[in-house]
């Protein structure tokens, strides 16, 4: 099992990004929630880098989706990345549930 593990960067005074590694749950959904918070506040686009996530959870996707509703309502834009590398987990996760028609998701392939 990768450890958890969350990493906060701001790339330049527009863009910032959010990467998830490892498994992710209620407790990693609320800091992620509140940095993309902070980000959108300070005027900055943000990515959520999930291609070393091998899970999240259900209180996680829902953090992300209404991270990116409250980029859309602040003229900011969040979108996911999702690679080779990303968990099968939640590649399937993404899959299923058709994210990709609530959340701007990018790939890396």
């Amino acid at each position: 099992m990768t450890p958890k593990k969350l990493k906060f960067h701001r790339l330049d005074d527009h863009h910032a990004v959010v990467s998830l590694t490892g498994d992710h749950d209620s407790y990693s959904a609320e800091q992620v929630a509140r940095r993309v918070h902070r980000f959108v506040d300070e005027g900055c686009d943000v990515e959520v880098d999930l291609r070393e996530a091998t899970f999240i959870d259900s209180t996680t996707v829902a953090a992300l989706i209404e991270a990116h509703r409250y980029a859309r309502d602040n003229d900011r834009s969040l979108s996911v990345l999702i690679g080779e590398s990303t968990g099968w987990a939640v590649r399937r996760l993404f899959e299923l549930t058709h994210l990709d028609s609530l959340l701007t998701v990018l790939s890396d392939r």
